[in-house]
């Protein structure tokens, strides 16, 4: 990807995580299809939907963003090989699977790692994530145009707080979402 096409798109990007591997420079009416694998109600998608909103008004209309939702183009892993491939020009995918192509990309999704979302932010548009992005773009020419926090995940419990990993001690979770004691 051109130094040219990752600033222009780098200035559109409204906290929407993407990678994008374009062949060739934009020209009149370029239509770019941006694919994820979340409904039409997540907060990833009204992003999505705002950002090609964006490229159309900011391009005057030469760049146009078709946003394919719900897993129409197949799951997380799908859409990015696509987007590798050549077949799809841009998607997003959460940061573990991009531990499959940089095996450090793992430590982002680490439990209690960060302290809050000032901290989280600090860390991926930092020298963390900025050498992790360079280290993908070296090793399968995606290029991580932004990030975006999709949430946390939260243990719930009745009558126990999980404050730190060691309140997991003696914890067995299952896969229904049912906890017990032991």
């Amino acid at each position: 990807m051109s130094m040219m096409k990752r600033r222009t798109f780098g200035k559109l990007t409204l906290g929407l995580a993407a990678a994008a591997a374009l062949g060739s420079q934009a020209s009149a009416q370029t239509t770019i299809r941006l694919a994820h694998h979340l409904p039409e109600t997540s907060e990833q998608h009204i992003a999505a939907t705002r950002f090609a909103e964006l490229v159309d008004e900011r391009s005057d209309g030469e760049l146009k963003v078709v946003v394919v939702p719900a897993g129409q183009m197949g799951g997380q892993r799908e859409i990015i090989e696509s987007v590798q491939m050549g077949t799809l020009e841009m998607g997003y995918g959460e940061s573990g699977l991009y531990a499959n192509y940089v095996p450090a990309f793992g430590v982002l999704t680490l439990p209690y790692l960060y302290d809050g979302r000032e901290h989280w932010t600090n860390v991926v548009t930092g020298e963390v994530g900025t050498g992790l992005a360079d280290e993908l773009e070296q090793a399968t020419g995606l290029v991580v145009m932004n990030w975006i926090l999709a949430g946390y995940r939260d243990t719930y419990s009745k009558g126990k707080v999980f404050d730190t990993p060691e309140a997991f001690d003696g914890i067995k979770i299952s896969r229904a979402g049912k906890s017990r004691f032991y």
